[in-house]
């Protein structure tokens, strides 16, 4: 079970992995994990304890992503991406090197490989936009890659 997290600012409580969660990770800083509230303020979560992060440690977090090419608002919570998953349509399953596909996470992107691993088939896709050049192996059935 995942533990809830409560903004010392504005008491707000959930787990970051729930759906609609308002939490919005923003990678590490410090060492430990840093979320960012609805309300602006933030929490850095360590293993054990929970401390506050200003707006300011948010917006220098934010800005750091942004410059490394990561587009903070589309981080989504586990739970978020665990629905739009389960609720994707199947994918397709024959795919060549050079197809343009999308997926309903990460966009539109490239397959730059396909191959045959123990009885799987994985292909390798280089996404576009929104997360960056982003390259992933994909199990085919599992995939919910559609060509375009």
């Amino acid at each position: 079970m995942a533990r809830k997290l409560t903004c010392k600012n504005c008491g707000a409580t959930s787990s970051p992995e729930d759906a609609g969660t308002n939490w919005n990770p923003l990678g590490r800083r410090y060492g430990k994990m840093l979320y960012e509230c609805d309300c602006g303020y933030g929490l850095f979560a360590g293993l054990f304890l929970t401390s506050i992060a200003t707006p300011q440690e948010v917006q220098d977090q934010r800005r750091a992503m942004q410059d490394a090419g990561i587009d903070p608002s589309k981080d989504l919570s586990t739970g978020d991406r665990e629905k739009i998953l389960k609720e994707a349509p199947p994918g397709d399953t024959d795919f060549e090197v050079g197809d343009r596909v999308t997926h309903p996470l990460y966009g539109l992107g490239t397959v730059t490989s396909v191959e045959e691993e123990a009885g799987n088939r994985l292909v390798a896709v280089l996404f576009d936009e929104g997360w960056g050049s982003v390259a992933l192996r994909l199990n085919v059935p599992d995939a919910k890659l559609r060509k375009t």
